[in-house]
């Protein structure tokens, strides 16, 4: 079993925490006003942003990819992955960063940014060397 932590850039960090910045800003107008239970609402959003901010991974675990973001949870067999390429796209994805590896396997494809992209690689093809790996540059 190996643990990849996400890979977490400066854009997305300023985006994230201005966001849970301001949710608990509502939260404590809501708190000091005497609204609190409508303050609930954006206080759980923030939990949930800290939770994907501080919950969002990638595993080797035996031959399976276990992605981890958050409360969301995906398993992927290592033996359907086909390719693991370097991507820069910019779509809704399990990843903090934009420096990412695009994960192509039998239903379909996924994007991660793992923090260490060639040790992940190499991981990968360790347990399934017939994957086509573009480490890119």
């Amino acid at each position: 079993m190996t643990r990849f932590r996400s890979d977490k850039d400066k854009r997305f960090a300023a985006v994230h925490w201005t966001v849970i910045l301001v949710l608990l800003a509502i939260f404590g107008m809501c708190f000091r006003t005497g609204w609190w239970p409508a303050g609930m609402l954006p206080l759980g959003a923030a939990a949930f942003f800290l939770w994907v901010w501080y919950g969002t991974w990638y595993e080797l675990r035996g031959a399976e990819l276990l992605i981890r973001s958050g409360p969301v949870k995906r398993r992927i067999p290592v033996a359907a992955i086909r390719l693991v390429r370097r991507t820069n796209q910019a779509l809704s994805a399990p990843a903090l960063s934009l420096r990412r590896l695009e994960i192509v396997h039998e239903q379909g494809s996924i994007l991660i940014s793992p923090a260490e992209p060639v040790r992940f690689i190499d991981g990968l093809l360790g347990l399934n060397p017939r994957i086509k790996a573009d480490y890119g540059t």
